[in-house]
């Protein structure tokens, strides 16, 4: 499943929580990224981790964003599926409204909308959709269909919102 999702993507958000196993999930996510772009997708890449459950109190969580912020610095001038890649901000703060809200079906912005998890997936998306440039539909130009009657190419969705996806 892994493979068929990277060989089909564009590019890829890697959430992670701040412990030490997961970086080194996170390295062997990064080693399976560079073999599917090497050979089955060469216009792969990473846009950067999400930290999740990030408690601020613990000196090792700081620790595990910190090694992965220098990582990224380290790799910006590299030929890898991540040179360009980063820490996306601000972290995910573990919060449990955050766990409670799947098992009654609901969004964090549906169970607790100021909930501090609703506030940083909030952030998040606001962070993510700002690095983004705008894109049109492959195809699409200007004005299509709209001479013969036929609706255009639908608008290329920009943010999980739009799409209707549920953030939990």
């Amino acid at each position: 499943l892994t493979i068929n999702a990277l060989s089909a993507a564009g590019e890829v958000l890697i959430p992670m929580q701040a412990h030490f196993l997961a970086l080194q999930g996170v390295g062997k996510l990064l080693e399976t990224v560079r073999l599917v772009s090497t050979r089955l997708n060469p216009g792969l890449r990473v846009a950067g981790v999400v930290v999740c459950m990030y408690d601020s109190q613990t000196t090792h969580a700081q620790e595990v964003v910190e090694d992965l912020r220098r990582f990224f610095e380290s790799q910006a001038d590299q030929a890898a599926p991540w040179s360009g890649g980063r820490v996306f901000e601000p972290p995910i703060r573990r919060n449990i409204k955050l766990a409670e809200c799947p098992s009654y079906g609901q969004t964090i912005f549906e169970y607790a909308p100021q909930a501090p998890g609703a506030a940083d997936y909030r952030e998040l998306g606001r962070q993510f959709a700002g690095c983004r440039p705008p894109r049109k539909a492959s195809g699409a130009r200007e004005g299509a269909g709209l001479e013969s009657g036929t609706p255009a190419d639908p608008p290329v969705v920009e943010s999980p919102a739009q799409a209707g996806v549920r953030v939990a």
